[in-house]
């Protein structure tokens, strides 16, 4: 045989590999030596490999199809189809499906006989015509014949006609010669049974066409079948001459060599055929007698055949006899034995569809306890390598896939990359706001890192708070484009809906693959560029604080003092500590800092009522904890500034008692005092010598700390007045306060309604710039100390706000971070972009670089006069800004500032080299930098850069280089008058 086409490339069929054994055992089968047959596939079975199982299960199912073994047969050829499908053999496993198909319809099970020939067609179809081909057809002829549809047999005959005729290698087979001799006495059983004007259905028109009968020395395509094929011919011969289409003696000879094979051979096909014609000629003779006694030889041949069909075919011959005969109580038992036989195939078929039922039960079953084993394993290699958490990949399976994939990156010679990532003060995040809310920044920035990466890329959890990522096919370039967009979808979430106060931030390092690299220094390279990044951000722009501490802007200081000289009444509000909540101090007052274990045991009072002796325990504990500490600088600070003001009203969100204890007086308390005590029974205010409590006169000694728990509401007696006192005030001065409290944001509401002035002093959320009306940031303490020293000495000519002109007003708000640009960012937020997002938006260098005229690239930004720069140069706010923007700048251009030089950065050549070899966006934005620079008086930055660019420019650009250095020189010299 033939490679089979459809098989994988290189895989050759069982013939191909075996030719010996298939060609040995066709050739004996051939020439009709059996018993040489049987003893070469038994030497093979005996010495042969699994490799020869398919060669000898077909050659098997061969030689019990000639031997007329069916059922022997069939089941080789079952086995023979299993091996050749294992093996991808499509021409063997045609040739065993006709082989199947044929043993099963002369069985008696037409259904799966016609099942598995359409099979065997419908494949063979798919191949190059061949041996194979002829088999399939012929099988499906027997299939239509023994299923009692004629004429679809012989159209499959008229097939194999037509085939032959435009195919010259594939000659109509000997088979054609025993289906032709069935046909046609199937149709004289028909016409005896049913005369012609009776049953117009039964007739086909259509003869046998004489190029399928075969020539003079025919072959079988099925081997050792040629005994067979010449005893149907014989039998054919006998059927015309007893319908008289041939003479007598034809008659003679063909009976002669029927009944000389039945005396000298035990085979039973012979004397099933001499059966048949002696039914024939019973009818010839009108002798029920004589048919009768044929139709039971003939069934008993039939059995020795194992051939249901052909018993089948015998009754119905005689029926048909008897019918004809007029023997009506014959043929009516003949036809009751044909119902019985009916009934009998229909029983198994039902049987069998009740086996296939069960079967198809038992495999859903089996089925769902595999997915179920599966879920299960899946379920296990989840916990092995997945992080339970976040649900991204654990450390095992990210050290497992560096390894193989770096090998197979550098097998295949493709770009392989590594991105580390740390969440910046995770550890302040976990003490200010629980370890709660900790795990919950945890899922979310790894349901971040899951949405940006593709599913042949690994994210991972590695560390408390460190990930990891791994990019397949990816350059370092890529990867780091990523990255950026992975920054800012965190940075930009917002988080004060999650919880006040907290903001959480990633620092990224990404390295590229090398040839020398194994996972450790691959590692190493990503872990060196993350640090160089923290670095860069905490030193050079501040992208992770708001500004510099000591960078308070004078002019702001100005405003809010002239505000504060002009006001009748004035309070100062001091919160339980924004700043401090960043700075990760967790104190009495900041309960959510606590474990939540903690808190249900010592934060509210059911935990008093349920342990008061483990709660008193751990205030007291505090309490000492709390006086060993110093009194913070900020607070001392604030004292001062009270006393500057006149002693105005003053009220705190704290409990620790600083206030006080920095010597201010009876501050308002809004949640009460750690230091004072309360009724445990009705929350009323004690002195440290009662005995009893003059409200609910319970005994003294039933007492806890004076302050607001979490199932609690601030004392009402303290709001009152608090809110009574904000609403008379002119201008409030907020310090360390988010105003995100309850009571706190509500005083601030109705004393704004009312018409006073909110000023912060120092850093805050931005969610709650909308209550302020002016806001000075920097570090509370330095802005409280600025404007306590400001207020105390007398009025010096000092700039103030209404000097500068509508559009420095604005450029001032924007620089010292209170104000935004004309798309509604802030500088901070302008700073904290990635790098690509700010290299695309040229707008920002209109805000961030101000100058005396309109930019071409920001229409709409600010454009201060000679004048405001003048004032600008005195703010060391505006001053800390505009030193932010330029290193942020430099960054991005591959740059660093170190030791008053701008000097080359990591990796500086390719961020370099990406603008500077074509002049575009980025030359007028270094322009209007150094211009902007020399105007505050930041001359030696802008001296630094153009000194850098003389050098390293015409190394990049060949072209215009000395038009653009022309251009920055002459920013440079730029006069500001």
């Amino acid at each position: 045989m033939p490679t089979d086409r459809l098989a994988p490339e290189g895989t050759l069929t069982t013939d191909a590999r075996h030719p010996q054994l298939t060609d040995t055992v066709e050739a004996l089968l051939t020439a009709g030596q059996f018993d040489a047959a049987e003893g070469a596939l038994h030497h093979t079975r005996a010495e042969a490999s699994a490799a020869h199982r398919i060669a000898i299960e077909f050659g098997q199912s061969l030689f019990d199809l000639a031997l007329g073994r069916l059922r022997r047969a069939r089941d080789a050829a079952g086995r023979a189809v299993e091996a050749a499908q294992a093996a991808q053999d499509l021409t063997t496993e045609i040739s065993a499906l006709a082989v199947q198909s044929l043993a099963s319809a002369r069985i008696g099970q037409p259904v799966a006989s016609l099942e598995l020939a359409l099979l065997a067609t419908e494949l063979a179809a798919r191949t190059p015509s061949g041996q194979w081909t002829l088999r399939a057809d012929i099988a499906l002829a027997h299939a239509y014949l023994w299923n009692a549809n004629v004429a679809m047999a012989r159209r499959t005959l008229q097939r194999i006609a037509e085939r032959s005729a435009t195919d010259p290698a594939l000659a109509a087979p000997a088979e054609l010669a025993e289906l032709s001799a069935w046909i046609a006495y199937r149709d004289w059983i028909d016409l005896r049974a049913w005369p012609q004007a009776a049953r117009p259905e039964l007739t086909d028109d259509t003869p046998t066409p004489a190029a399928v009968r075969p020539g003079p020395s025919p072959k079988c395509v099925f081997p050792g079948q040629q005994a067979t094929v010449d005893l149907m011919a014989r039998f054919q011969l006998s059927l015309r001459a007893i319908k008289g289409d041939a003479p007598d003696a034809a008659d003679a000879t063909g009976h002669e060599a029927i009944s000389r094979r039945t005396s000298n051979s035990p085979e039973a096909l012979p004397a099933l055929l001499d059966a048949l014609i002696g039914i024939e000629r019973g009818y010839l003779s009108r002798s029920t007698d004589s048919i009768r006694d044929h139709l039971s030889t003939a069934c008993i041949a039939a059995n020795a055949l194992e051939s249901e069909a052909l018993g089948v075919l015998a009754r119905q011959a005689a029926a048909s006899a008897m019918r004809a005969l007029n023997a009506r109580d014959v043929a009516f038992e003949v036809m009751l034995e044909l119902t019985q036989i009916e009934q009998q195939r229909l029983n198994r078929d039902l049987s069998e569809r009740r086996l296939a039922a069960t079967t198809l039960i038992e495999a859903r079953t089996n089925a769902q306890a595999n997915r179920a084993l599966r879920a299960h394993t899946l379920e296990l290699e989840k916990l092995a390598y997945e992080d339970s958490l976040t649900g991204v990949a654990n450390k095992r399976r990210f050290e497992d896939s560096i390894g193989e994939w770096l090998a197979q990156a550098h097998d295949a010679g493709e770009p392989f990359s590594v991105a580390l990532i740390d969440l910046d003060r995770f550890k302040q995040i976990n003490d200010v706001f629980g370890h709660e809310m900790g795990d919950l920044v945890l899922k979310e920035v790894g349901a971040v890192l899951c949405a940006n990466v593709r599913e042949r890329d690994l994210a991972a959890r590695i560390g408390g708070d460190e990930f990891a990522l791994l990019f397949r096919g990816t350059t370092d370039e890529v990867a780091r484009l990523i990255c950026d967009r992975i920054e800012a979808q965190v940075r930009s979430r917002d988080w004060a809906k999650v919880r006040t106060g907290l903001r959480v931030s990633l620092s990224i390092g990404v390295a590229e693959a090398q040839s020398a690299d194994n996972p450790k220094s691959f590692l190493k390279h990503a872990d060196e560029d993350m640090y160089q990044r923290k670095r860069a951000r905490k030193h050079l722009y501040g992208a992770y604080r708001d500004r510099d501490e000591e960078a308070v802007s004078p002019i702001q200081i100005e405003s809010v003092a002239r505000r504060l000289q002009a006001a009748e009444t004035v309070t100062i509000l001091v919160g339980s500590g924004y700043a401090i909540s960043q700075n990760g101090l967790a104190r009495g007052e900041n309960f959510y800092a606590w474990r939540s274990a903690d808190r249900k045991r010592f934060a509210s009072a059911a935990a008093f009522h349920a342990d008061p002796t483990g709660f008193l325990a751990h205030w007291n504990g505090l309490r000492t904890e709390l006086k060993q500490h110093p009194i913070p600088a900020l607070f001392s600070e604030v004292q001062k500034l009270y006393r500057t003001l006149g002693c105005p009203w003053i009220m705190t969100e704290r409990t620790d008692e600083w206030l006080q204890r920095a010597g201010v007086p009876a501050p308002i308390e809004l949640f009460g005092s750690l230091f004072k005590d309360s009724c445990g029974e009705c929350g009323a205010p004690l002195s440290d010598s009662a005995t009893t409590c003059h409200h609910c006169r319970r005994y003294a000694p039933c007492r806890r700390p004076a302050i607001t728990l979490l199932d609690e509401l601030p004392y009402d007696m303290a709001l009152n007045e608090a809110q009574l006192r904000a609403k008379r005030s002119d201008v409030i001065l907020v310090v360390e306060s988010d105003m995100t409290l309850t009571p706190t944001r509500s005083l601030i509401e109705k004393a704004r309604s009312r018409g006073a002035i909110i000023v912060m002093l120092g850093s805050g959320p931005r969610a709650s710039m909308d209550l302020v009306d002016e806001c000075v940031l920097g570090g509370s303490m330095h802005v409280v100390k600025r404007l306590a020293e400001r207020l105390a000495r007398p009025a010096a000519p000092m700039p103030s706000l209404g000097q500068l002109s509508s559009n420095g007003a604005a450029a001032h708000a924007f620089l010292v971070g209170y104000g935004k640009d004309h798309a509604g960012r802030s500088l901070q937020r302008i700073l904290e972009m990635s790098d690509l997002d700010y290299c695309t938006a040229p707008d920002l260098a209109g805000w961030q670089f101000p100058l005396p005229r309109k930019g071409r690239n920001c229409p709409l930004g600010p454009a201060p006069t000679p004048e405001d720069f003048a004032i600008f140069a005195q703010d060391a706010a505006v001053i800390d800004a505009m030193r932010r923007s330029f290193a942020r700048t430099l960054a991005v251009l591959g740059l660093d500032w170190v030791e008053g030089e701008v000097c080359k950065a990591g990796n500086w050549e390719r961020r370099f080299d990406w603008w500077a070899n074509r002049s575009g966006d980025h030359d007028y934005r270094i322009s209007r930098m150094i211009e902007s620079l020399s105007l505050v008086g930041l001359k030696a930055e802008a001296s630094a850069v153009v000194r850098f660019m003389e050098q390293e420019l015409p190394n990049h650009r060949y072209h215009d280089a000395a038009t653009t250095l022309w251009h920055w020189k002459d920013a440079l010299v730029v006069d500001v008058r």
